[in-house]
């Protein structure tokens, strides 16, 4: 396994809502359940105008969200260290200015979309709402979305690394170096292998990342003591066994040392109106916590996006359609 040294140091329906949520800080009892069934380059040019007009709907679709490839451009990052490459995307938004100060947000994809196509992730709902002017019009900002060769990391029979993670604990840095970013606003968020990478690089590494966002995925809980330092908020299907695991580990290593976090009071349907889903983010996030966990009830994904065939992946454009989880780890700076 790779040894990763610091680089530098609700159930929710259409009919109701019940919005509680509970602040955690010690013991289970005190911060809630969740009320579900536990089971798991090289142009670096501005990019085009996000698509979208003033009066588009708060939470595009996936269709509405693909003309936004084009805005992408495609780069390299060379790591010395390993002489490795690690190709990627980047929106830089309207006006780019390379003296400003922008956003950076890094979006990795699940192991669906490895391999030679440095453009197949941005098929992906998570990779693209952040490019949308739901998300410009709030906080111009710059995207970076990488594309792995190979899968990078595996949680299955083992936790086994590559030297791809530590790659990529150094292109967020250099990222900074290239680009006009305002370090005080670092975001790194991902899917499945895209959220293990997160996961891990931010318990490694606290301060590499502002704030992060998980979603459905899952680390060895021996290595992710770090996430008691850092800011994030993590999300999972209610579904997904394995991810559910995850989180609950998390959580319960934050109620061991008495780590403060919000956890969201009941189940959220992944089928309920955005404006719905709204107030249950609202409710989560107003507790002011640094750390945030949330679920979907266990099979509205697989009403909300059919066609996956699992809760796993099925639960990923769900998750990033929740608005205010976006722009509350927008709202976050370090």
């Amino acid at each position: 396994m790779t040894h990763i040294a610091p680089y530098h140091s609700i159930a929710l329906t259409r009919r109701r809502l019940l919005a509680a949520s509970a602040l955690g800080a010690c013991a289970l009892t005190a911060c809630g359940r969740v009320g579900t069934t536990s089971s798991t380059a090289a142009d670096d040019s501005p990019s085009a105008p996000a698509a979208g007009t003033a009066g588009s709907a708060a939470v595009p679709t996936l269709d509405e969200l693909i003309p936004l490839t084009a805005s992408f451009s495609q780069s390299s990052y060379e790591d010395e260290r390993t002489g490795l490459s690690l190709p990627f995307n980047v929106f830089l938004p309207e006006g780019y200015d390379g003296t400003g100060s922008y956003p950076l947000i890094t979006f990795i994809a699940d192991s669906s979309r490895v391999g030679d196509d440095v453009a197949a992730p941005l098929s992906q709902y998570g990779a693209l709402i952040w490019a949308h002017e739901t998300t410009q019009a709030r906080a111009a900002s710059i995207v970076v979305v990488p594309c792995y060769p190979e899968v990078v990391l595996d949680d299955h029979g083992g936790y086994t690394t590559t030297d791809w993670i530590g790659v990529t604990q150094r292109f967020v840095p250099w990222l900074q170096e290239r680009y006009a970013v305002d370090s005080s606003r670092v975001y790194g968020t991902g899917q499945s292998m895209g959220a293990m990478i997160h996961l891990l690089l931010q318990a490694t590494d606290p301060a590499l990342f502002t704030a992060c966002l998980f979603v459905d995925g899952q680390w060895d809980i021996s290595q992710l003591a770090g996430l008691k330092e850092a800011t994030w908020a993590y999300h999972v299907a209610g579904g997904d066994e394995r991810a559910l695991a995850g989180q609950q580990e998390v959580r319960a290593m934050l109620d061991a040392d008495a780590i403060p976090y919000a956890q969201a009071g009941e189940t959220w349907d992944a089928t309920a109106t955005p404006a719905e889903l709204d107030a249950a983010v609202s409710e989560l996030v107003s507790s002011g916590r640094p750390r945030l966990f949330s679920s979907f009830t266990a099979g509205t994904v697989m009403e909300a996006n059919p066609g996956t065939g699992m809760e796993h992946m099925a639960s990923f454009e769900p998750a990033y359609r929740l608005t205010g989880l976006r722009q509350w780890l927008l709202a976050q700076t370090s």
